[in-house]
Parts: structure tokens; sequence; C-alpha cells
């Protein structure tokens, strides 16, 4: 069962069964590699998480007040381009292509329903993110356990770096792992109760992150505690009243703990040190072979893989296309199968939207953006005002969190469909819909 953590105190105040439900669903949609196990062991896990809401949605109708009226009109843009590319998609690749690629697009939407139903005061709304954190965190560690014990062959990658095997984790594939790092140690950093628990966790999410041969996993978990250190400027945004003593001697011990665990073994050794001859920092002991170096991965993102994609949407739609968009094909195989691809990854979900549903559907995701950075820090003002302290650091998190998720959208796509990075965007629009009086309600125990 899930227990409610106080931000500042680190209380278990009470079992919650909402914070549960919300973390099973997030769990079930997270763990959808195990279909390629055994559909038969994953569509009781997947169909049981949307039985229960279901049945929740009967006896607990969602509500929706003023505040949150434009949250869910943006939601109805978003699904309505959603549609427009599956139309789309219609048109210029097999009906079965496009039902995938909706289907894959639109997966992990009950994350957002989740939210909506099962949140209902402050404390079972942290409860659940940072109970999807922990499980974030423990799932990720299936990378570093195929280092030990073998490769999950059912993960399906067969991918290498610097002569190392890159392992998929039962979450996501190499890049999300390295992707989403930030977002889960930034909610881990700053909400989990101080302590031993707190370091294990942390520990786990950078062990697995350094273990995926990710460059990405450098930079996002690089960028929470950047983040943080320049807010903590602001007296608003401050987590650390004080100098956080016991912060730093767990970072430091987190950080000790890397470097003895890549000291002992060697082939966690051999990843650290691939991983920072991508940044230049070359050894004896690290090639830079089946990779490139950071400078030319950023140049392909921003430059090369946008212009190829808007080449091959030009080929299928022409110049109507940068309006309507050519569907789901052209998210290469992150959202359809290889014989309905029509373009290269575009690796930048920028791109991938114009791409996908015309230059519209980016605009709506900008405006999407605009409203999550206006309704987050609106709340961390109002709880600075009001003295709502705990409010406030669980808003500020995400505030940091919305500063690793913005940093990795020019460089990487997948982040509003692969699950876990998909569960902060649908976090996002469940923050922007629920109603303020039940974001800051304290629950009367």
């Amino acid at each position: 069962m899930t227990m409610v953590l106080s931000p500042s105190r680190g209380v278990l105040s009470r079992f919650d069964w909402d914070a549960l439900k919300i973390i099973f669903v997030c769990a079930a949609v997270a763990l959808n590699s195990l279909a390629k196990l055994s559909p038969v062991l994953y569509a009781p896990l997947l169909g049981g998480a949307l039985l229960i809401m279901a049945v929740d949605l009967f006896r607990r109708p969602l509500r929706l007040e003023a505040d949150g009226i434009a949250g869910a009109a943006l939601l109805l843009a978003y699904l309505f381009f959603a549609l427009l590319s599956f139309t789309m998609s219609l048109t210029n690749i097999s009906p079965v292509g496009a039902m995938v690629g909706l289907g894959r697009f639109l997966f992990a939407f009950p994350i957002l329903v989740a939210f909506l139903l099962y949140v209902r005061d402050f404390q079972t709304l942290v409860a659940a993110v940072v109970g999807v954190a922990i499980f974030m965190a423990i799932g990720n560690l299936s990378v570093p356990w195929q280092m030990m014990f073998g490769e999950m062959k059912w993960l399906g990658s067969d991918y290498k770096r610097g002569g190392f095997d890159r392992y998929a984790s039962v979450l996501g594939n190499v890049t999300a792992i390295g992707i989403s790092a930030g977002f889960y140690f930034a909610i881990i950093l700053i909400l989990m109760r101080p302590g031993l628990w707190k370091m294990l966790v942390g520990l786990a999410i950078v062990v697995a992150a350094i273990a995926s041969l990710s460059k990405a996993a450098i930079f996002n978990l690089a960028i929470p505690v950047v983040t943080l250190v320049g807010l903590n400027f602001l007296p608003r945004f401050r987590v650390f009243q004080k100098f956080p003593f016991r912060a730093m001697a767990g970072f430091t011990l987190m950080v000790i703990g890397v470097i003895c665990i890549a000291i002992l073994v060697p082939s966690v050794r051999g990843r650290v040190l691939v991983s920072l001859a991508s940044f230049g920092v070359s050894s004896q002991e690290a090639v830079l072979v089946d990779d490139v170096d950071v400078g030319t991965s950023f140049h392909e993102r921003l430059f090369q893989h946008p212009a190829k994609v808007f080449f091959n949407l030009d080929r299928v739609e022409g110049p109507t296309g940068h309006l309507t968009g050519g569907g789901f094909g052209m998210s290469s195989t992150a959202l359809v199968p290889q014989p309905d691809e029509l373009s290269i990854m575009a690796h930048n979900q920028l791109v991938e939207f114009w791409a996908l549903g015309g230059v519209f559907y980016l605009l709506v995701f900008l405006a999407f953006l605009a409203m999550v950075a206006v309704r987050l820090l609106t709340l961390v003002g109002y709880c600075h005002r009001m003295g709502l302290h705990q409010q406030r650091l669980f808003f500020t998190c995400m505030v940091v969190v919305m500063a690793s998720y913005v940093a990795n959208l020019p460089f990487a796509n997948g982040l509003t469909y692969q699950p876990t990075q998909a569960l902060i965007f649908w976090l996002f629009f469940a923050l922007l819909i629920l109603p303020r009086s039940i974001l800051l309600k304290e629950r009367q125990d």
C-alpha cells in the first residue's frame, strides 16, 4: 500500500488508496514492454487498471471548475489534432499502421484520467508523484541487472556504444532511460523524505542512467541540480532555507557510491568512460565507436534531422503538408510498423509535432507549455504569499521538472507518448485541469 509522504517532514500520515490506484495505472502503462514477453501476461495488468478506473468513474465523476476550463479546451484541441493525424495517416499508410500509430500516440492517456479521477487533495497528489518516481527508479534497475545476469532478449535492444551493449529497461528503450532520469531524479531530490531510502533511490536512478550509455543521461541528471541551485536564490522558489548540510552529505555519499561502483565493477567503469568520451573526455580505456560526439549529435537534432523530415513531408504531402502534417508515419518506427514509416525519426519533439499534424499542432503544443509554465509560476507565487510551504515545495519541484522537460524538446521525440516521459506530460495536463481548490487542499485526518 502507498503511504502519504509530507515533503517537509517526511511524515507517513495514512494509507492512501487513491494514490495507490494512480501508481498502479502508471505502472500498468509503463510496463508495456511485458507485451513483448507475453501478451497473455500483460493484458490482465493493463485491463485490470482500466477496469478499476471504469468502475470508479461511475462512483466519482470527474470534476471541472472554472480555472480548469482553459486546460480542458486545450486537451480537446490536442485530441482533435491527434485525430487529424490519424485521418492523414489513413491516406498515406495502411489502415493497420494508422490504428497502431493512434494507439501508441495516446497509449499513456489513462494516466491523465487517473490523476483527474483520484486526486482529491494535495497529499494524494504528492504521494502519487513520489510513488511513481520510486517505481521508475526500481524498474530502470533492470539495466544494471542485465549487466550482471545477462540480457533480457525479449526487450529487443541490439544497440552498442563504445563497444558495449546498450540494454533497454523494462520501462523503455535506451533513449527513454536517459531522458526521463532527470524528471524522476528531481522528484526524489526535492520531495522524498530525507534518509537512507532517498539516497538509495537516487543512486538507483543515477546508476541506471549511466549504465544505459545515454549521453542525454549526463545532461538530464545535471539539469535538476543546476536549476534547483539557481532557483534557490529566489525566495519564492527556495527549497533550502539554510545551507543544506544533510542534502550535501547525502549527495556526496551518492557520488562516492557511483565512484565505488565504477571502480569495483569494470563494465560500469567502461560505460562511464565511454559516456565521458562522448563529451570529449578521452582515455585509453574508452574509444568512441558506434557513436558521435555531443556536438555532432546536437547539430544532427537541430538541423540535419529536421531538414530530412521536412523534405520527406514535402515529398508525401506537398506544400499543404506543413498545414496538415503527414500523419503518424512521419515519426518513423516510433509510432508505426516499419513498412508504414514515411520519414526518418526527427529526434526533435517540436519538429515531430509539425510533421505529424501540421504547424497548428505544434502551436497547440507550445500553447500547452506556456499555460503549464504560467500555472506553475502562479501556484508557486500564491503558495509563497499564503505561507503554504509544502504546496510551494511541490510546485517548485514541478518547475524544475518542467525545465528538464523543455530542455529535451529540441533533442528527443516521444516526450508525449513514450510512457516514462508521457507520464510527466499528462501530469502537467492534470495540473492544468484540476481545480486549484483540490491542488492546494489539505486532507483533514
